[in-house]
């Protein structure tokens, strides 16, 4: 089985609560992620929890001068389930 990069949206915890949401940050990933995943993010700052909002982002909708910059996610946040 050949993992291939697919490119998904995702969303930050909020600082004035529990609840993810804001601008939405695109990121690559090989894992099978699907919308609701809560996982690690790499950051400036660090690593991360984020939500996956969206998935299976086509390039094209990538802004051009931001998609070699894309980091890439590889592991789900302690206490999430991995599905296979």
């Amino acid at each position: 089985m050949q993992n291939t990069k697919s490119i998904v949206s995702v969303c930050f915890k909020r600082k004035d609560s529990e609840e993810f949401g804001g601008k939405a940050y695109h990121y690559f990933t090989e894992l099978p992620l699907s919308v609701g995943d809560i996982i690690k993010v790499p950051t400036a700052q660090g690593d991360s929890v984020a939500k996956v909002c969206e998935t299976d982002i086509p390039e094209s909708k990538v802004d051009e001068r931001i998609l070699p910059l894309l980091k890439t996610i590889t592991q789900l946040a302690e206490g999430s389930e991995e599905s296979e």
